[in-house]
């Protein structure tokens, strides 16, 4: 479940919500309030006071489906090093970008598993090797020279999209996505 408000969220004390909250402001999570999902806020920022969020199955840098982050990204190089949580004493390294590219791991294929992404802003394009068919990497042109990549499911199915924050003054500033095919 996904939750888009308008302006600003708050979550009262010792709440309990499963899903994710996209406010446009800010989010504010109080005492004792329990998350399983992801809180994200657009032009603010998210205040937490002594909570418990927990990522969903397929989280990010989840490589391997069991719901924990198996992964490190260097940007000096762009390489991922994995060591899976199911499979603690196996470690991959893999190249995927390059020095200035911005790491965009997430969910693109939709089976619960992170693909290796990056988005390369002096151009605006996102390369991306799909989990389900690594040997079909995708390129695809989102966004312009100076957009900020938006990590996260605006569709709620629990997949990732292509979006980026249009890099034209705050005041005009825009959301602008698309899911992967």
């Amino acid at each position: 479940m996904f939750w888009q408000v308008g302006s600003s969220a708050t979550l009262g004390t010792n709440t309990v919500l499963v899903g994710s909250i996209l406010a446009l402001i800010s989010d504010t999570v109080t005492t004792g309030t329990s998350v399983a999902g992801r809180v994200f806020a657009v032009t603010g920022g998210v205040t937490l006071d002594f909570n418990a969020i927990k990522a969903p199955a397929g989280a990010r840098g989840d490589v391997d489906g069991d719901g924990k982050a198996d992964v490190v990204w260097r940007p000096s190089n762009g390489i991922w090093f994995i060591i899976p949580s199911s499979s603690p004493n196996t470690s991959i390294l893999q190249q995927w970008g390059t020095s200035g590219d911005i790491p965009v791991p997430g969910d693109y294929d939709g089976d619960g598993k992170t693909d290796f992404a990056v988005s390369r802003p002096s151009s605006g394009t996102w390369s991306i090797i799909p989990s389900s068919n690594p040997g079909a990497p995708i390129v695809q042109q989102w966004g312009t020279s100076g957009d900020i990549p938006v990590l996260g499911d605006l569709r709620w199915r629990w997949e990732d999209g292509f979006r980026c924050l249009s890099a034209l003054p705050r005041e005009a500033r825009r959301l602008v996505s698309a899911q992967f095919p």
